[in-house]
């Protein structure tokens, strides 16, 4: 099944009536509350480094060795691939994608192992969102998070700290997407989602390391977001289950 872009947004940019605004706000307000949750259950109790901090234990890094599904494909972008055959699980409550030849294609500790294409980034990115709320910290940032002094913080941090229980949310599920930047090395996303009555869109970055995409936690502990009143097909890239 190939994905195509429709001829008009999937939602119609309409003022809210008086009566909604107060709700729509709220909405935003725990969307937000709900992506700080995320990170922060990353950090646990993490603090600044001081400078007499003792050196924290070496994190454990997966490498390509562990990953070896895919055939060197260094140089080649097909994003023809995202409208291939996609199976949808929910994973807590978020849509997680994988196609054959994209990815996940290992699924033991966790959805990881993805093709070196804008495919293989865009399924990393989603996944990872899909698994924040269901996957211990330290296996999470392990596998899906790239080597930073943030990621490093991270595990030191999740190793002694156990999250808190992420708050109850609404289903998100996915709307559609669009390639900012490509390389062999990294890659970033425009990713829209559906939440409650808003469509919001988030970006991600990724490099490729270690034989795998791995996201770039950002510092300041909450990924670039904006809500958007419908998807532009001049920017937007149509993606979602229920197509």
């Amino acid at each position: 099944m190939v994905f195509t872009r429709d001829p008009a947004p999937l939602l119609p940019v309409r003022s809210p009536r008086p009566g909604r605004r107060l709700v729509l706000t709220l909405a935003v307000i725990l969307l937000l509350i709900g992506a700080l949750w995320a990170a922060r259950s990353l950090l646990g109790g993490v603090q600044p480094a001081s400078p007499t901090s003792a050196p924290a234990a070496s994190p454990t890094t997966v490498t390509g060795d562990a990953c070896t599904a895919w055939p060197a494909s260094r140089g080649y972008t097909d994003t023809t691939q995202v409208g291939g055959d996609v199976t949808w699980a929910v994973i807590g409550n978020v849509e997680a994608p994988s196609t054959a030849g994209v990815g996940p294609a290992r699924t033991d500790p966790l959805r990881w192992c993805y093709a070196h294409t804008e495919a293989g980034a865009l399924y990393a990115a989603t996944n990872f969102v899909a698994q924040q709320g269901t996957v211990d910290p330290v296996t999470l940032a392990t596998y899906l998070l790239a080597d930073t002094p943030l990621r490093d913080r991270i595990l030191t941090a999740a190793a002694t700290s156990p999250p808190a229980p992420p708050p109850a949310t609404p289903m998100l599920t996915w709307r559609g997407y669009h390639v900012v930047a490509y390389t062999d090395e990294a890659a970033t996303f425009d990713v829209a989602h559906q939440w409650a009555d808003q469509i919001v869109a988030t970006t991600y970055t990724l490099v490729w390391e270690h034989g795998d995409w791995k996201v770039i936690y950002p510092t300041g502990l909450q990924f670039p977001q904006r809500i958007v009143p419908g998807l532009d097909v001049g920017y937007w890239t149509v993606w979602s289950s229920s197509r």
